[in-house]
């Protein structure tokens, strides 16, 4: 599909991998500045500069999204850029499959932390700048 995106900014959370990055990559496909978000620098990295060969036009932001630091820069990755206009909450804890009785507290608390509050907090910084 094409939409020109032109001038727009997108943050794409999780998008150094699998489904975030295909999205991240189709957005800058169709002219948008997309902010690649994972928790790996050198994975952040690598997504940005596949963006930039093709053509687009990429920054990166690597960190956790349980960290509160790391929802505030994505924000400030987009708003320096020129705005916000895309929010893709795609990052989050995916490998909890296992014997259902061997998770840990621990493991429920990250869980909850990067993929429920994490997006949730993420969404209202996002939402206060869009309003």
């Amino acid at each position: 599909m094409q939409v020109d995106l032109s001038g727009r900014c997108a943050i794409v959370t999780g998008s150094t991998r699998a489904i975030g990055r295909g999205i991240a990559r189709a957005l800058a496909k169709n002219g948008a500045n997309v902010v690649v978000h994972g928790r790996n620098e050198a994975d952040v990295r690598r997504v940005v500069e596949e963006i930039k060969a093709d053509g687009g036009t990429a920054y990166g932001c690597a960190g956790d999204l349980a960290k509160i630091a790391t929802l505030d820069e994505l924000i400030r990755a987009a708003t320096s850029r020129g705005g916000l206009d895309i929010l893709v909450n795609n990052g989050a804890v995916t490998d909890t499959f296992g014997p259902f009785l061997e998770v840990t507290d621990a493991r429920v608390d990250e869980i909850l932390a990067v993929n429920l509050r994490g997006t949730i907090l993420l969404s209202l910084r996002a939402a206060r700048v869009l309003a």
